[in-house]
């Protein structure tokens, strides 16, 4: 697996960061506070600035199982474990978080309009008539473990990257003088005589006459010689010359916020400590500790250096905790030990430091964010229309720079190229 994140790191989306300090089974299950250097105490990877978050991560690793044992009943987790299936969610994850990442840093975006019209061209969720229909939609997200706004945001994704890939794929042939030349650079080679000048030989050489500098420059003409130059005149026309005269009213905001809802409520979290061993009687022997007074710190300290793991996971959700172990973390009260608990990965003690509550994220926190958002889908598409008004006007006969003054918003510029 971590060959495979090398290699990835020396293509052009070469901004991954990743910074292992666990094995990738540990991964699987969710204790996102393996990784450092990268991310939040739940994240697994960051790409760029884009984030693979533990619970992303446990929520695909979930519903590729129920995907397989659909077929296969029997099939557990261990089973999946052992056949790769973790490493086979996480290169998937990273795959789509470069090109995400990419395409977010070349200002690739897509328009409301067009997520509605993939939705929509989606048999799945027709209806008798053959229309779109709403409840079945809903339906068939909840049978899938997503929700419309989850869902969404990959449809977006998908398209975002379906834009970018087809700019780099396809069976394009290079032009037969780049091919050339690629060729004379890697295969050509010369054979030389080199003359050695001793550093400390001196020589009287004089100056050239007239005569002898007229003659060099009539043999190497060429040398003296500018290169013929085009001048190309342009209209520069994008989302930013626009989107600050974009207008939309709190009432517009709170709209799409409301829209949005489900996507701003944050579940409740818990700050937790834990100790892991293959060892189950290590594990009881630590929670004999605890009952004699001691701390959980002088526990996991007393532990690890019998070879227990000690690990401080951070903010944590229950979904991204094996499923043994979640319930007993969060049934537990602040500053309490669970006794031993067994997972697939061996014997834990746990003990919660916080519990971070359920919130929603208020309008005034996301209010900036949703209007930038808004803003720039509205650009969008008031560049297409302004598009439409220069293709008017080039049909009319106008001139580069007419159709430019029909267009406020368009920016005419020059630039030089030689080398013909």
């Amino acid at each position: 697996m971590l060959n495979a994140i090398r290699k990835g790191s020396q293509t052009w989306t070469g901004k991954i960061i990743i910074v292992v300090a666990g094995a990738a089974l540990v991964i699987s299950l969710g204790f996102g506070d393996v990784f450092r250097g990268g991310g939040s105490a739940s994240s697994i990877a960051m790409v760029g600035d884009v984030e693979i978050s533990t619970a992303r991560f446990g929520a695909e690793f979930r519903r590729e199982m129920q995907r397989i044992q659909q077929r296969v009943p029997t099939f557990t987790t261990e089973q999946a474990i052992s056949m790769g299936l973790v490493d086979q969610v996480l290169r998937s994850l990273i795959g789509e978080a470069l090109i995400e990442e990419e395409a977010e840093s070349l200002g690739v975006s897509v328009a409301d309009i067009m997520v509605r019209n993939e939705i929509l061209d989606q048999s799945v969720f027709a209806g008798e008539n053959g229309e779109f229909d709403r409840e079945r939609y809903e339906l068939t997200l909840r049978r899938n473990n997503l929700s419309p706004e989850i869902y969404e945001d990959r449809i977006r994704a998908g398209i975002r990257s379906d834009q970018l890939i087809r700019t780099v794929a396809g069976n394009r042939q290079a032009p037969r003088a780049l091919s050339d030349a690629l060729y004379r650079y890697r295969n050509e080679m010369r054979s030389a005589r080199i003359a050695i000048i001793p550093s400390d030989a001196s020589y009287d050489i004089s100056a050239p006459g007239e005569a002898e500098i007229d003659r060099y420059y009539n043999e190497h003409t060429a040398r003296f010689t500018a290169p013929e130059y085009r001048a190309i005149t342009y209209l520069h026309l994008t989302p930013d010359s626009i989107i600050g005269e974009i207008e939309l009213s709190d009432e517009d905001l709170r709209a799409e916020y409301d829209g949005r809802a489900a996507a701003y409520d944050l579940p409740e979290q818990r700050e937790v400590q834990q100790i892991l061993s293959t060892d189950e009687a290590l594990i009881r022997d630590g929670r004999n500790l605890l009952n004699a007074g001691q701390s959980f710190e002088q526990v996991a300290q007393e532990l690890a250096r019998r070879g227990a793991t000690a690990l401080k996971m951070g903010g944590i959700e229950h979904a991204a905790l094996p499923a043994e172990a979640g319930d007993v973390v969060f049934e537990l009260t602040a500053g309490s030990a669970s006794d031993p608990v067994q997972t697939s990965l061996g014997w834990h003690l746990f003990q919660v430091d916080e519990i971070i509550p359920p919130r929603r994220i208020t309008f005034d926190e996301v209010r900036d964010e949703l209007h930038r958002e808004m803003a720039l889908d509205a650009a969008i598409d008031s560049l297409y229309r302004l598009s439409t008004v220069l293709e008017d006007e080039f049909a009319g006969g106008a001139s580069l720079e007419q159709a430019g003054q029909a267009v406020s918003h368009a920016q005419l510029g020059q630039l030089f190229v030689g080398g013909f």
